[in-house]
C-alpha cells in the first residue's frame, strides 16, 4: 500500500476505554460489560445537544423504580426519567481512526498517519506522495507550543533543561520547550469536621493558593510531542500557617517518547528540580510530594534519586518522610499539618476526628450503663467498670508508639507511620535562610494565565478522551500534541463553540439536524445542494455550558479516579510510574 502512495495500509482503531458510571463514586463500566443508558436530547438554535446517562448493572439495579432526576438539584422530582426508559447496551463499541482525502490525488490517508487537522491546516490535505512528486512544501503549523507565550518560570526551567542537554554529547542536538499553560488563584476549603473542631481554636476556614500547569515538549521528526506535565499548588507568604510558603506537587504525568532514551530520567529530574529551585528563589521554604501511583517502590526510588541529586547540587536543603518530619517537628495537633487541595491527609483527619467522636460516644454510653446499674446491684457496677477498664486498655494497646495527649493526633501518627514511604517533605532552604526569607513577601513575577482546558488535570483528560487525544504510541502522541497545542492557542476564541463549514472550513451558519455533523457557510449553502433541510445557526450561543460545568464539578472526585483508569489505556499523558525511568 505504501508503494501505491498510501500511508500504512492498516485498519486502525482507537484504544477501547471504560465508561463513566453515574452511580456510585469511583464506579466504571469495563470493556465488554453490559450497561444501561438514557440519552436526553434538546434542540436550541437549530442544534441538538445530547447528554448520556450511563449506569453499570449493579448501580442501575440499586436505583429506585422512579429512575433518576435530570435536574441540577437532586431533590427536584419534576424532571424524572423512569428506569423503563433506559436501554440495555454493551460497552463494545470500536471507534476507527478517521481518514482524510488528498485534494490532489484523492488517496485516503489516516488522519493520524498524515498528522493532519483541518483546524490547523484549513487549506486542505496534500499527501506526502503528492508533495514529493510535485516538490511541494508542507504548510507551516502556526499553533505550536513554541509560539505559546513564555513567562519567568517557563524560561527558568527551559534554560536549565536545555543547558543540561547541551552539556551532554547525546543531547546536544535536542531542544526542550517548557510552557506554563495555566496559572489561577484558588482556595482550598477546610472539611466540616476539621472546621467544627479546630475552627474555634483559630484554624482557618480556607487557604488561598495559586495553581499552575507546567508542560514540556520536544520536537521529534519535525513535530512537537508533549512528553511531560506538572500540576502544582503554591501557598504564598499571604497564606496563613500551616500552609504558608509551601508548594505541593499535585500531579506529575509523562509519556516515554523523549529522545534520546538514555537521558529521559535525567531530563525529568531537571524539570522537577528546576521548578523546586525556582520556588526556593521566590521565597518558598517547603515542598511536598504525595507519590500516589500504584507500584510505589520504583517511583519512591525515582524521587529519592532526584532529591539526592538536588541535595548534592544545593537545589534543595534536605528531605524526609512525613512520619520523621512530624516527629522532628514535635507535631502535637492536626492544626500544624499542611492542608492541601486534593491531598490524602484532609480526608484522614476527618476519619480520625470521626473515630474519636464515636469512641467518646461509646464511653459515654458505657458510663450511663454504669450509673443505671449501680443502684440495683453493686456487683454489676463493678463488673461493668472492669469491662470498661479492659476496653480502655485494649484501645491504648492499638496506639502504636506515639502518645501526644491528643487522641486525634495519636491516630494521625499511626497513619503517618503506615504511609510514610509515599509522602516526601522537602526543605528548600536552610533554617537560617528560612528566617531571612520570612522578612520578605513572595512576589510572583508572572501574571495569572486562566485556561478552561488546563485548569486542573481532569478537564484535559476529559477533553483527551472525547477527542481521542491518545499518547499510546509515538504517531498518536504527535497527532494529539498538534491538536492539543491548537486548542491552547484558540481558547480565548471560544474553540468548541464555533462551527466550521464542511466544504470550505469557513465559519458555518447553517446546520443539518438530520446528519451527524454537517454545517455550511452562507456561500456554500447557496451553491450546494443537500438532501435535508438546513437550519440557520448564526445566533448560536453556548448551550448548556454552565450546567455541564456544574455537573462536572459535582462529579469531580469520581472523574479524578476515572481519569487514572484512562491513563492505563493510553488516553492523555500516561501514568508517570510507567515511564519515568
Amino acid at each position: 500500500m505504501r508503494k501505491m502512495g498510501y500511508c500504512c495500509g492498516q485498519k486502525l482503531a482507537f484504544t477501547p476505554l471504560a465508561l463513566f458510571c453515574y452511580g456510585q463514586s469511583m464506579c466504571t463500566i469495563a470493556r465488554d460489560q453490559p450497561y444501561h443508558v438514557y440519552e436526553a436530547t434538546s434542540t436550541q438554535y437549530g442544534v441538538t445537544v445530547s447528554d448520556r446517562y450511563t449506569y453499570c448493572t449493579k448501580c442501575f439495579e440499586a436505583l429506585d423504580e422512579k429512575g433518576i432526576s435530570l435536574s441540577e438539584n437532586p431533590n427536584d422530582t419534576s424532571n424524572m426519567v423512569p428506569k423503563s426508559k433506559f436501554t440495555l447496551m454493551k460497552n463494545d463499541q470500536i471507534d476507527l481512526e478517521p481518514f482524510e482525502q488528498c485534494k490532489l490525488c484523492h488517496r485516503r490517508w489516516h488522519r493520524i498517519c498524515a498528522l493532519y487537522s483541518k483546524k490547523v491546516f484549513p487549506e486542505g490535505f496534500t499527501c506526502e506522495t503528492c508533495r514529493a512528486e510535485k516538490s511541494l512544501s508542507k504548510a507551516d503549523n502556526r499553533f505550536t507550543a513554541k509560539k505559546l507565550p513564555h513567562c519567568a518560570l517557563s524560561r527558568f526551567i527551559e534554560d536549565r533543561v536545555n543547558k543540561y542537554l547541551k552539556s551532554n554529547p547525546a543531547g546536544k542536538d535536542c531542544e526542550v520547550i517548557i510552557r506554563v499553560l495555566c496559572a489561577t488563584d484558588k482556595e482550598v476549603e477546610v472539611k466540616p469536621l476539621m472546621k467544627q473542631k479546630y475552627g474555634p481554636m483559630g484554624f482557618p476556614d480556607k487557604f488561598p493558593y495559586r495553581t499552575k500547569a507546567v508542560f514540556a515538549f520536544e520536537v521529534i521528526d519535525g513535530t512537537e510531542v508533549c512528553f511531560f506535565g506538572l500540576h502544582v499548588q503554591e501557598y504564598g507568604s499571604n497564606c496563613p500557617p500551616p500552609n504558608q510558603r509551601r508548594v505541593y506537587i499535585a500531579y506529575l504525568d509523562s509519556v516515554h517518547f523523549f529522545q534520546p532514551r538514555q537521558l529521559r530520567t535525567d531530563v525529568y529530574h531537571e524539570i522537577l528540580l528546576g521548578y523546586l529551585h525556582y520556588a526556593m528563589q521566590l521565597g518558598y521554604t517547603m515542598a511536598h510530594i504525595w507519590q500516589k501511583i500504584p507500584k510505589p517502590k520504583r517511583l519512591q526510588d525515582w524521587y529519592k534519586k532526584m532529591l539526592d541529586k538536588g541535595v548534592g547540587e544545593h537545589t534543595v536543603f534536605d528531605y524526609k518522610d512525613i512520619y520523621k518530619q512530624a516527629r522532628d517537628d514535635n507535631l502535637t495537633t492536626p492544626m500544624a499539618l499542611p492542608y492541601f487541595e486534593g491531598d490524602f491527609w484532609p480526608n484522614v483527619i476527618e476519619d480520625c476526628i470521626r473515630e474519636v467522636q464515636n469512641e467518646e460516644q461509646e464511653r459515654k454510653h458505657d458510663d450511663e450503663d454504669d450509673v443505671f446499674h449501680s443502684g440495683d446491684n453493686g456487683k454489676i457496677c463493678c463488673s461493668k467498670k472492669r469491662n470498661n477498664l479492659k476496653k480502655a486498655n485494649m484501645k491504648s494497646k492499638k496506639k502504636l508508639g506515639t502518645s501526644t495527649g491528643n487522641e486525634v493526633t495519636d491516630k494521625l501518627y499511626n497513619n503517618f507511620e503506615k504511609h510514610k514511604e509515599v509522602f516526601f517533605t522537602i526543605r528548600l532552604m536552610s533554617p537560617q535562610s528560612e528566617l531571612t526569607a520570612q522578612n520578605s513577601e513572595i512576589n510572583d513575577p508572572d501574571p495569572l494565565m486562566p485556561s478552561d482546558l488546563m485548569d486542573g488535570r481532569d478537564t484535559f483528560l476529559t477533553r483527551a478522551r472525547d477527542e481521542h487525544w491518545e499518547f499510546s504510541s509515538l504517531r498518536r502522541a504527535k497527532y494529539s500534541s498538534i491538536c492539543f497545542c491548537h486548542a491552547l492557542h484558540n481558547q480565548e476564541k471560544g474553540e468548541g463553540l464555533s462551527y466550521t463549514c464542511n466544504n470550505c472550513q469557513g465559519t458555518a451558519v447553517w446546520h443539518c439536524p438530520s446528519c451527524d455533523d454537517f454545517d455550511l457557510c452562507n456561500k456554500c449553502y447557496e451553491s450546494m445542494s443537500h438532501p435535508h433541510k438546513l437550519e440557520k445557526v448564526s445566533a448560536l450561543v453556548e448551550v448548556g455550558g454552565e450546567d455541564k460545568q456544574d455537573a462536572g464539578n459535582s462529579r469531580n472526585e469520581s472523574i479524578q479516579w476515572f481519569s487514572s483508569l484512562e491513563l492505563e489505556n493510553g488516553t492523555g499523558l500516561s501514568a508517570v510510574n510507567s515511564h519515568l525511568q
